[in-house]
């Protein structure tokens, strides 16, 4: 994981509005590589975030969850995104 490129994604993406047409090419795929391949990595570094950063990574747990699709990657975001005030 690049966790250098993660953040200064994250701290791009703070500077943008909306969805744009931007978000895939200049956001989602290069913070999708940035995140690399290492699942258990990922997850320790998402629930290390703070809670500005956590909201932020809620946009692309849809990403997330088609790269690792499973139960046990499933119930992980869904509990991040009761932390994030997502939903109960």
């Amino acid at each position: 994981m690049n966790t250098q490129k993660v953040s200064e994604l994250l701290d791009y993406r703070r500077t943008l509005c909306g969805e744009e047409p931007w978000f895939e090419s200049e956001y989602l795929k290069p913070m999708m590589e940035a995140l690399g391949d290492d699942e258990e990595e990922i997850k320790e570094y998402i629930k290390g975030c703070n809670d500005e950063d956590l909201l932020y990574f809620t946009e692309l747990f849809e990403y997330i969850y088609e790269k690792f699709p499973s139960d046990e990657m499933w119930d992980f975001l869904d509990e991040l995104e009761i932390k994030a005030g997502m939903h109960d």
